[in-house]
């Protein structure tokens, strides 16, 4: 798979590859992983992270939604804005705890207190690099997806209802263009 475009500050992969150096380093030190503490830190940590990620796409959103035209000071941008951050929230939610469970689910399937330390930690090495992308991926869409919603949010304040796209294979694909 090519690799997500590059995001702002990568905050959900720099915390991402925190926790797994934290849990590497664990199960070479004391050669077993406790599954329960195990879920528990990965939850705690991708709070903040979630939080942050939220603001950062409401930034998007109010950057495409200003970038049509919309004005940002009419009292109806309130509301505008009260249910885009339900909606991102709800999307952040669901993908954020979806990685984290299967990154718990995969650790748990894969790593066991019997293995030898050194393997502990190539497992547990192995099952975060198989979820890295998805990290990349979904820091890269919810942006994307935010400002996306700005974009159509301010064109809706602005009056318009439908917006049509000409996708065409030539370099000249009508005079109008």
């Amino acid at each position: 798979k090519p690799p997500a475009k590059r995001v702002r500050d990568n905050l959900l992969k720099t915390n991402f590859e925190e926790i797994k150096a934290d849990m590497i380093q664990r199960a070479t030190s004391t050669g077993n992983v406790d599954h329960d503490w195990t879920a528990q830190l990965i939850r705690t940590q991708l709070e903040p992270t979630k939080r942050k990620l939220v603001a950062d796409s409401m930034i998007a959103f109010r950057q495409g939604y200003a970038s049509v035209g919309g004005n940002i000071d009419d009292p109806l941008f309130v509301g505008v804005m009260s249910t885009a951050r339900s909606e991102v929230r709800s999307r952040i939610e669901h993908y954020v705890t979806k990685l984290a469970n299967n990154l718990v689910s995969s650790l748990n399937r894969n790593t066991d207190n019997n293995m030898d330390p050194n393997e502990l930690a190539a497992k547990t090495r192995a099952v975060f690099d198989s979820l890295r992308f998805r990290t990349d991926f979904i820091e890269d869409v919810e942006l994307r997806k935010a400002r996306n919603l700005g974009l159509s949010r301010g064109l809706a304040a602005r009056g318009v209802t439908q917006i049509y796209s000409i996708i065409s294979n030539s370099s000249d694909p009508c005079p109008t263009c």
